[in-house]
This record gives structure tokens, C-alpha cells and sequence, in this order.
């Protein structure tokens, strides 16, 4: 930061004295127009300036130029409201703005000089070095929009508010606003995470889309950026009913969903995971229902076969001989329970599932 305080106070006090002195005389200014001479308020509100200056209120000091420039626009008074903001603490881009606008003003005036010493001071005091990295490198670098190079890079930006890009293929973009602090250098590193991009096609406007829980409105039909991996994507058609599906993002690559192909397919090919469920655990009790229904049956027809009350042994061949038909009868009928019990089970919850309940995974 510029610690030139004095140096600055004792140059701004040199217009102060020329000006009044000499503008009457200056060949470009001595002309019959009233308004090329300093009038009396001009003069009183230079004065005042001056001795705010002097009594250290910079910032009161840059006002009152403001205001004599307002009325008397010459070089010289800009040049003092510069050195006065070059005084207010923490003020240093705005000094820097007004010293520009002094040389910008001051083509061939006596003072261009001191005022381009005054800027390249403020250049090199006042810009804090910020150095940016990545993982990986190579990351394009735009700051406040303007492309400062590639990472690792290491620049200059003045104290305030600054809006930092990162850039590379295959990439997330990322961005991110920065504080940067007068006279505390920055060292900012940054992970940049692959992605690839999701671009919708067929999409209704009566089809709600909805990927990883945020809608996706117009800006799916130009591609959407996401990280790599799965993400969850679920669509609701017009009559309430909501399909899951989970997508996979390649880095670098664009992955295109069609919206209304997709729900066709489920239409046609489809099943509900609840269904499912039920199916298998039908088939479950009807494959458990015929095992104890024959067990029940084999153990039966071995307790009863001998009906002479004699104590021989039951061979193998009598055995299956007289397996009793009550047996068989019972292993029919939970057999049939079992496919009765998924049939009406799929009925029921077929509607649940299907309007307005869980959404089905395809």
C-alpha cells in the first residue's frame, strides 16, 4: 500500500497554488467566455477543499474538488481530487480511477508527469497478487470475465470484490467470487470435478422432469452439466403416475434422454418393482405351500397304510403305494392358495402403485 502520504499531501498542494494563478493567463483558457474563469464559488469551494486536505479529511477534500470540477472542469482540480482519495484508507482503486481520469483529461498540462509517476505507484503499492491453481492443471483463468490465462497462474487484481472462472474440458465449470484484501496475498487451490452433460429430447410440456431433485425446465433441452456417475432422473406424465430411472454421466460426453421414447417403453415393457416382489413371493408360497402338502401327504400315508393292525415293517414300494390321496389333496390346495394369493395380491396393489403411489423403477 502506498505509505507515500506527505509526498502525496505536498503534490496535491501544487495545483492548488498554480491554478489560480494561472488560468486566467493560459492562452487556452484566456478567451471572452464567462465560464473559462473561475468564478467566486468556484474559488471558495477550492479553498475550502484545500484546507480539508490540510486538516486531514481527504475524503471531505475530494468532495469539494468534485464540486469546483462540477462548475470549473479543469485538469488541475482532478488531479487534486485524485491525491485526495489516494489518502482515504482503503481507497486505492478508486484513487487509481481518478488519476486515469486526470491523465485522460490532461493531454499536454504541466502535471501529466507527476501524475503518471502518481499511477504506476499506486500500480505496483496497491494490486494484491493472487496466485490461482488446479487439479488438474490447464484450467482456463477468467476474472470479472476476462481471460487472465491457464492454471497455475499467478496475477495482480486490486482489494474489493472479484468474480474468479475456471474453465477445462471435460470438466465442471466452476466459479466463484473472492475477497481480496488489501495487502494479504491469496493463494486459492481448486479440485475440479469430471463431468459429462444431459440433454432432453421429446420433452413435453405436460411431463414433469425432475434430475437429482431439481426441475428441469428449458435449459435441458441445450444439455445440462453434471458430475460423473448415476443420477437419479424421474418423470411424472400428465395422468400423475411417476417413473425412476437412474442415468449414467460419462466425463466428457453427452448423454441424450428421450423423454417421451422413455415413457413409451415403460408402457410397453415395464414392470413395477413393488410388483415384482409380489410375484416372487407368490411363487414362494405356492413352492412352500406343495412341499408341506406332500410332506403332510407321505408322512400320512406312512402312519396309516398297515389298516390290519399288524407290526411289519412298511416297505419303500408300500409306501408310495399308499401315499394317501388326502395328502395329495391337501398339497393341491396350498398350491392353489399360493397362486390365488399372488393373483389377488398383484391385483391390489397394481392400482396403488401405478396412479399416484410409488414411482416405478424401470
Amino acid at each position: 500500500m502506498i505509505r507515500d502520504c506527505m509526498l502525496a499531501k505536498l503534490d496535491s498542494l501544487v495545483p492548488m497554488v498554480i491554478l489560480f494563478v494561472s488560468v486566467s493567463s493560459s492562452p487556452s483558457l484566456a478567451q471572452s467566455d464567462a465560464k473559462k474563469t473561475p468564478s467566486p464559488e468556484v474559488r471558495a469551494l477550492f479553498r475550502q477543499a484545500t484546507l480539508k486536505a490540510r486538516e486531514g479529511d481527504p475524503k471531505e477534500a475530494a468532495r469539494l474538488y468534485e464540486l469546483a470540477y462540477e462548475r470549473y472542469p479543469h485538469p488541475d482540480i482532478l488531479f487534486n481530487i485524485a491525491a485526495s482519495k489516494a489518502e482515504v484508507p482503503n481507497n486505492c482503486r478508486r484513487a487509481h480511477a481518478a488519476y486515469e481520469r486526470f491523465i485522460a483529461a490532461c493531454k499536454k498540462c504541466r502535471n501529466r508527469t507527476l501524475g503518471l509517476r502518481r499511477l504506476e505507484l499506486l500500480e505496483d503499492q496497491c494490486r494484491v497478487q493472487v496466485v490461482v491453481r488446479s487439479e488438474p492443471m490447464g484450467a482456463e483463468v477468467l476474472v470479472d470475465g476476462q481471460r487472465r490465462g491457464q492454471t497455475p497462474i499467478t496475477f495482480r487484481a486490486w482489494p474489493g470484490m472479484l468474480k474468479l472462472s475456471l474453465r477445462k474440458s471435460g470438466y465442471a465449470a466452476l466459479e466463484e467470487t473472492l475477497t481480496v484484501v488489501e495487502a494479504t496475498p491469496m493463494v486459492q487451490s481448486y479440485d475440479l470435478q469430471p463431468f459429462g452433460r444431459l440433454r432432453f429430447v421429446n420433452l413435453a410440456n405436460e411431463v414433469s422432469v425432475v434430475l437429482d431433485g431439481r426441475s428441469v425446465g428449458a435449459e435441458g433441452l441445450v444439455g445440462i452439466q453434471r458430475k460423473v456417475g448415476m443420477h437419479k432422473l424421474a418423470l411424472t406424465d400428465p395422468d400423475g403416475r411417476s417413473f425412476v430411472k437412474f442415468v449414467e454421466v460419462r466425463r466428457g460426453e453427452e448423454s441424450v434422454i428421450d423423454v417421451g421414447g422413455a415413457l413409451e417403453l415403460f408402457y410397453q415393457q415395464g414392470r413395477p418393482k413393488g410388483t415384482v416382489a409380489v410375484f416372487w413371493s407368490s411363487v414362494g408360497v405356492a413352492v412352500v405351500g406343495a412341499a408341506v402338502g406332500t410332506t403332510f401327504a407321505v408322512l400320512q400315508g406312512a402312519t396309516i397304510s398297515d389298516r390290519d393292525a399288524t407290526n411289519d415293517p412298511i416297505e419303500f414300494n408300500d409306501l408310495q403305494n399308499t401315499v394317501d390321496r388326502q395328502g395329495l389333496a391337501s398339497a393341491i390346495a396350498f398350491s392353489a392358495a399360493g397362486a390365488g394369493a399372488m393373483v389377488a395380491l398383484s391385483a391390489w396393489l397394481w392400482p396403488t402403485l401405478t396412479e399416484g403411489g410409488d414411482p416405478l423403477y424401470w
